[in-house]
């Protein structure tokens, strides 16, 4: 996958920790209905490329030693599963942007413009429209 080959080379390219761990994840089926979604998204995952399979009650125990597993069927595990600390990340890439001369205007957006289908520029609260061949939406995920 690439986005995890980008955040492990993520630290030299942004000068800064961004705190990245591959410590994987195991999701637990303790009913049926949930043991059948598992297979389906782990067939999904396997046609991308990823590295993720069901596992038995015993491979569990083995990963997780002590687990209870009462009314447990099984488990999604994906070893090579990684997480980075999004604000490290943010901060690293906004200096990068200011060091190679880019403006993070950091202002208030009232319009976002488009011309034939495709994001040419924005409008600031104060007026200012600024012109970018990418336009990136940090914004989060409540736009």
């Amino acid at each position: 996958m690439e986005s995890m080959k980008k955040f492990k080379d993520m630290a030299e390219e942004l000068g800064q920790d961004v705190e990245f761990h591959q410590g994987g994840y195991l999701f637990l089926a303790h009913s049926e209905d949930r043991k059948i979604t598992y297979l389906k998204l782990i067939e999904l995952q396997q046609s991308m490329g990823l590295d993720v399979e069901y596992i038995s009650i015993d491979d569990i125990k083995k990963i997780v030693p002590g687990i209870s597993t009462d009314d447990l069927l099984g488990g999604a595990y994906c070893p090579s599963d990684a997480q980075a600390n999004p604000f490290l990340c943010v901060d690293g890439y906004a200096k990068g942007i200011r060091k190679n001369g880019a403006v993070l205007p950091c202002k208030e957006v009232t319009r976002i413009n488009i011309k034939g289908g495709k994001v040419t520029s924005i409008t600031t609260k104060d007026n200012e429209t600024y012109y970018a061949p990418v336009i990136v939406n940090a914004a989060g995920p409540f736009v």
